[in-house]
């Protein structure tokens, strides 16, 4: 047997491509071959892992240390690696003396699944690329063509990731929303319990929203809804009108109808399953089909769409859902490759990846261009067929597991940050939906253990986190809970004005590879808006104790005087040149501070409006000497506040404005507070009669705060408690 490969250098990648030939014997079966392997040249090396396996594939920085073994991240191991080795599914990044930091990430996902192997065993930690073949055979004179594998310098760590990412975009012709998904979903609080009149209920308030202005437009039914979890094309006695009613209902209230699907597993006990056992993947040791005696649809067999005859059902299933339902959005359960672990396809040609990706262009052809398909499982091959794709697991109101202590819903978080670059480059990244309520629910997974357990409740800070790290990292924007519960609090309701509508972009981590494995805790969003840019920066404490942070402005947003406001207490911090003190982060919670650069005309510097205090909601900003006008255009303008910074000594200005009424509030040294209630469009206008210029006393005051000025040298800085 033959190895060869091929390089070629495109956009700042290094693209290399390899190929097996047989000689003039038969080799097989192959079950994996090593690319190729780097001695990484150190003890320990710091890494990141894509997490993309599957959504609850652990994504983050770690550390790996030579002669011992490697850090455990998550249940899954590919065969034949052990203790020693730390596997990462398509993409890995590491930072070594050898190499210097950089990412490889697997470009082309055709037929076989890509691994970057991390080897602890030696003097020093390698790094290794393998294709798993899954028993190919390769016979005298074949070729065998494998994945292309991408190497990427990366000192500009987040500028990699995004050329990467927009390299697979447009290999793959990505396909991305024009507007992120938003709407609610019912699963996280009601499992498979749900009934009709649960999901009535809650569209009706979400309807009620909607002729308020909330942009809310997906109502989303989840696992439950038909018999067996899998007879598609037979709803249960919870939904007596039917799925055809049901979305009739949703279309008439102004809503869109979104449906869960998972085609991939089928509970053994439906009629497709005994009536078709020759679609069904084949177990390796029985010969009978493969059965799973626990699955999220119950005892279960796995579908064989390597079976013409099982696409097509695929195919006619799906349509009857598009065209006799009226969906327009499929949430799709089950594409992940360790749903065949110990099966063989009726075609032996056929791989894993294969099956996954030949089932999401029959699934993309039948729902057509009107259908939002989000994927689910391992990301490679659904880049052009989806547009949504989930990156975490289900979020549950716990930060650490009660039963083991592992994290739980900051894992979630992490992967969803640790993904923002997906976003918007393959499609809209989805976190499944945001926990708000304050109060549990009872249908929680704990209860199938002890039904006397109860379900937590999220601490304020883990809200916070919760949502900032939602509104930075993009992507769709779900409510889980029940809507016409959640108005009943008035703070966790307002919540919902705050994040919407949602931005599509996403922020990109700062503080990365610090040599111990810890998560970033600083995500930077740069914005603009009509007559400014600005910058967002999100400080997360993903530790159990209060925590301290200076945020370094040259490294984040350049030299200069800055503006800086804290969103969360709704607090300016002053003016800064060097960093910005954030101190007494809660634990499990964040700070959210905007900066502004000063340019000694009137500013504005922060708002309640929305967590980006600004892109979202205010569309215009103007400023001269003497004045500022601006424009809010937002649906939510009840109790809202503007802070604008002036020059100027004690100061009311005139302000001119349509807002149903207002409260200017002028008391701390040139910062401006405007209380008000609004219309759907407001416009203000302040004016400081008499200011031509800065005089002499107002300069002396332009770095005050209510104690005095503050020193501008030599470390000026901003402080947030």
């Amino acid at each position: 047997m033959r190895a060869e490969w091929a390089c070629e250098e495109r956009d700042g990648l290094v693209l290399l491509r390899f190929t097996l030939r047989g000689d003039e014997s038969c080799w097989g079966p192959l079950q994996r071959v090593r690319l190729f392997e780097v001695d990484l040249g150190a003890e320990a090396v710091e890494i990141f892992r894509g997490g993309a396996f599957m959504p609850s594939d652990p994504a983050g920085f770690y550390l790996v240390r030579a002669g011992q073994p490697a850090p455990e991240v998550g249940v899954w191991r590919p065969a034949g690696f052990d203790q020693y080795t730390l596997a990462c599914h398509t993409l890995a990044a590491a930072d070594a003396p050898a190499t210097g930091r950089f990412i490889a990430g697997f470009v082309t996902f055709d037929r076989f699944e890509g691994f970057l192997v991390f080897d602890t065993r030696g003097e020093t930690v390698t790094m290794s690329a393998w294709c798993d073949l899954e028993g190919m055979s390769l016979a005298s004179g074949q070729p065998l063509v494998l994945e292309t594998i991408a190497l990427i310098a990366a000192a500009d760590f987040p500028g990699a990731l995004r050329r990467y990412a927009e390299h697979l975009a447009q290999r793959h012709q990505a396909r991305v929303l024009a507007a992120p998904v938003t709407g609610w979903v019912d699963w996280q609080y009601y499992r498979e319990e749900k009934t009709e009149a649960d999901i009535l209920r809650s569209a009706a308030a979400m309807a009620a929203l909607r002729r308020q202005g909330y942009p809310l437009d997906y109502v989303i039914v989840d696992g439950g809804w038909c018999d067996l979890c899998s007879e598609w094309l037979k709803p249960c006695a919870k939904f007596p009108a039917g799925m055809k009613a049901l979305g009739d209902r949703l279309h008439a209230d102004g809503l869109r109808f979104g449906l869960w699907f998972a085609p991939y597993l089928i509970n053994a006990g439906t009629e497709l399953a005994r009536r078709h056992p020759e679609w069904l993947v084949i177990d390796r040791e029985t010969g009978r089909p493969l059965y799973k005696p626990r699955s999220n649809v119950g005892p279960a067999h796995v579908l064989d769409f390597s079976v013409p005859a099982a696409l097509e059902w695929l195919r006619e299933t799906v349509r009857t859902m598009v065209h006799d339902y009226g969906i327009d959005y499929l949430k799709l359960d089950g594409p992940a490759l360790a749903h065949y672990e110990g099966g063989r396809f009726h075609d032996p040609a056929v791989t894993r990846l294969q099956q996954v990706r030949w089932s999401l262009e029959v699934i993309r052809e039948a729902c057509g261009e009107g259908v939002v398909v989000e994927g689910e499982g391992v990301y490679g091959p659904g880049i052009g067929l989806v547009e949504v794709q989930r990156i975490q697991q289900d979020p549950h109101p716990y930060w650490y597991s009660p039963e083991t202590g592992e994290p739980m819903l900051k894992e979630n978080l992490k992967n969803e940050l640790a993904g923002a670059f997906w976003h918007n480059r393959l499609w809209h990244n989805h976190r499944e939906n945001v926990i708000l309520r304050d109060f549990p629910s009872p249908f929680h997974t704990r209860k199938r253990k002890d039904p006397n357990l109860k379900e937590g409740i999220l601490s304020e800070p883990e809200v916070r986190f919760q949502v900032t790290a939602a509104v930075m990292a993009g992507g769709a924007m779900l409510l889980g809970d029940p809507v016409e519960q959640l108005s009943r609090n008035p703070r966790r309701f307002e919540l919902l004005s705050q994040f919407l509508p949602h931005y599509p972009g996403a922020a990109a981590p700062l503080d990365v590879f610090r040599g111990d494995g810890r998560q970033p805790s600083l995500y930077v969003l740069p914005l603009q808006q009509a007559g400014e840019d600005y910058t967002v920066v999100a400080v997360f404490n993903w530790e159990d104790q209060y925590e301290d942070f200076n945020l370094d402005l040259p490294a984040i947003v350049g030299e200069g005087e800055w503006h800086a406001f804290e969103f969360w207490e709704q607090s300016y911090l002053g003016m800064a040149v060097d960093q910005v003190r954030v101190r007494d982060v809660p634990a499990h919670g964040c700070k959210l501070v905007a900066l502004r650069r000063h340019t000694g005309q009137p500013r504005l510097v922060g708002t309640n409006l929305h967590l980006l205090q600004g892109v979202v909601g205010i569309p215009a900003v103007s400023a001269r000497p003497g004045a500022i006008e601006l424009t809010v255009d937002h649906f939510m303008q009840r109790d809202r506040t503007l802070w604008i910074w002036h020059p100027y000594q004690r100061t009311a200005p005139r302000v001119t404005t349509n807002a149903v009424d207002l409260l200017v509030d002028s008391r701390r040294p040139n910062l401006l507070a405007i209380h008000f209630n609004g219309r759907a469009v407001t416009s203000f206008t302040c004016e400081w009669e008499g200011t031509n210029g800065v005089d002499s006393t107002s300069r002396a005051l332009l770095m005050a705060g209510e104690d005095g000025p503050l020193e501008r040298r030599p470390m000026p800085a901003a402080e947030v408690s």
